[in-house]
């Protein structure tokens, strides 16, 4: 058994304490300034939020006349034109515009 004295063992809880403390800081600080992907859980999810929270503090400017838009639902194929969100009408087209360049 590791004899370990009473100071070291405050210590030790003390810093425990204030590192847990915080990464719950942090954590509610990306959360409300949208750092966080709306897909963080799962295997990679601590992966994915870096890489997230990373482009967009490193794209925050960049991207300043596109608003930042929830993820849209798929639309069908048989689905109206007009019900389609602009992404995926945009999607469609750029489908379209990549098949006519492959077959040129």
């Amino acid at each position: 058994m590791i004899n370990l004295s009473r100071r070291k063992r405050l210590v030790s809880g003390l810093a425990t304490t204030a590192g847990a403390s915080g990464l719950a800081v942090a954590a509610r600080l990306a959360q409300k300034y949208g750092l966080v992907p709306p897909d963080h859980g799962g295997i990679y999810g601590l992966g994915e939020t870096l890489t997230y929270a990373s482009q967009r503090l490193l794209t925050r400017h960049s991207w300043h006349s596109l608003p930042r838009m929830p993820q849209s639902k798929r639309c069908s194929l048989s689905c109206r034109w007009a019900a389609c969100s602009p992404i995926v009408r945009l999607q469609f087209r750029m489908a379209a515009f990549f098949i006519y360049v492959a077959l040129t």
